[in-house]
């Protein structure tokens, strides 16, 4: 049965959802798989292709989002990314630790979708559209509604789970990068189609990103002690994220002014099925 409702008031949607002490845990579940959505910071958590292993890695001991960083999932920064806020600001922005509102869901046989919502009227609004069909579609589109522009810095931070990140080799339009060890890099790449092989599993995703200035490779490392982290958590991600940085390259979002961020993810396993 296909159902369909809008408004985060009633509990019997398209999709699942589950309250939890901390938020609203929406299921997004069809002939493709399943996508887990908390309601905190519109993070996706866990995205697990029909008969395959989930695409994002999560901490060992999961907890509570607030003011430090939760290590998982799809994070999203905005309004600006890393520390490029104001002097004392939140760590990648304000987005990620504040409650979303679920403004509909769909759950269809072939395709699911979810749009959930952060807004402050007269300042800006946040609209983050998530599709599950044999890809995982995330788009988030942010919008001015005050009278004044200010400036932006934003991207996704997806935590890939890798066998161990010795054995990730990512493929870009410009060459191939080995992965070993802590990752942190910024390259001047914008839009396009990017590969991250894993040898341990045979897996290949296929990330089209857009509307990006920048992509990020990053993964901690050894010997760096995270909250929540196991000693050897640091191995089994990489971070490979679409981003509008640094500061110098934000772009002003002008009075009414819309722009939009985000990716495209395709897992396919080693016998070249999606």
């Amino acid at each position: 049965m296909n159902m369909k409702t809008t408004g985060i008031a009633c509990l019997t949607v398209g999709a699942l959802i589950a309250i939890t002490g901390e938020g609203r845990e929406i299921v997004l579940s069809n002939s493709h798989g399943t996508v887990r959505i908390d309601s905190v910071g519109a993070l996706v958590t866990s995205y697990v292709p029909t008969g395959g292993s989930d695409v994002f890695f999560r901490q060992t001991h999961a907890r509570k989002l607030d003011e430090s960083w939760y290590n998982g999932g799809v994070p999203i920064c905005w309004p600006w990314f890393n520390k490029q806020g104001d002097p004392g600001s939140i760590q990648h922005g304000f987005a990620r630790v504040k409650e979303w509102t679920l403004v509909s869901s769909e759950n269809r046989p072939e395709e699911s979708r979810a749009h959930l919502r952060l807004e402050e009227k007269g300042n800006y609004r946040l609209d983050y559209e998530v599709v599950l069909n044999d890809s995982l579609s995330l788009r988030l589109e942010m919008r001015n509604l005050g009278q004044t522009h200010f400036v932006v810095t934003t991207g996704l931070h997806p935590y890939f789970a890798v066998s161990d990140i010795s054995n990730v080799t990512l493929v870009t339009p410009i060459g191939e990068f080995v992965c070993s060890g802590r990752q942190d890099t910024v390259h001047q790449m914008g839009e396009g189609t990017y590969l991250v092989l894993d040898r341990g599993t045979g897996r290949k995703l296929s990330l089209r990103m857009f509307g990006n200035t920048r992509l990020i490779v990053w993964n901690v490392g050894p010997g760096v002690a995270f909250d929540g982290f196991a000693p050897d958590d640091w191995k089994k991600y990489i971070c490979v994220e679409p981003a509008i940085i640094p500061r110098a390259d934000g772009f002003y979002l002008e009075p009414g002014e819309c722009r939009s961020l985000g990716m495209i993810c395709t897992a396919i396993d080693k016998s070249g099925r999606k």
